[in-house]
């Protein structure tokens, strides 16, 4: 039997992405898996956006940022592998199931990346460094991240004095 993910999605006022985001979590090939929401403080209806979808549990947090969010998610959560997931962010169809097989694979293995494809509906962004082409490079911002849940456990969770 597969072991349990927890898909962790913090949002702030995110309601407009929220349900390509939560679309593509629901279109995961992997199984078994739970879904949180963790809504920090929106006042666009991002909870009422993630509680529509059938299967979602939705925190809905008081203001105190992107760290402190994913933590009480994690804590609410069962799975013994941790996916995040921002809320402007997609995932393609098979990544966990590819990521979960290499993690299983290597048991000494706390940690799984996946490549990333950038996509810009508007203009590039000026912080934006990275390809422009269409190319998948290696990530490492959260929404990139397989975790095992004990290893998450040990490091400590994100640092909630930090804003990203």
């Amino acid at each position: 039997m597969n072991p349990l993910v927890s898909v962790i999605i913090p949002v702030h006022n995110g309601a407009h992405f929220l349900p390509d985001s939560l679309a593509s979590v629901f279109a995961q090939e992997y199984r078994p898996m739970e879904v949180i929401v963790a809504d920090d403080g929106s006042t666009d209806g991002s909870a009422d956006v993630a509680e529509s979808f059938p299967g979602v549990r939705c925190l809905r947090l008081e203001k105190r940022g992107v760290s402190r969010a994913r933590n009480l998610a994690v804590a609410a959560s069962a799975g013994e592998w941790l996916a995040f997931l921002d809320a402007d962010d997609r995932w393609f169809p098979r990544k966990l199931t590819e990521q979960v097989a290499l993690g299983e694979a290597r048991p000494d293995a706390g940690l799984v990346l996946c490549r990333e494809v950038h996509r810009f509906s508007v203009d590039i962004p000026e912080w934006f460094h990275g390809p422009t082409d269409g190319s998948a490079v290696t990530a490492y911002e959260p929404s990139a991240w397989l975790v095992r849940r004990a290893v998450f456990e040990r490091v400590g969770g994100f640092d909630e004095a930090r804003s990203l």
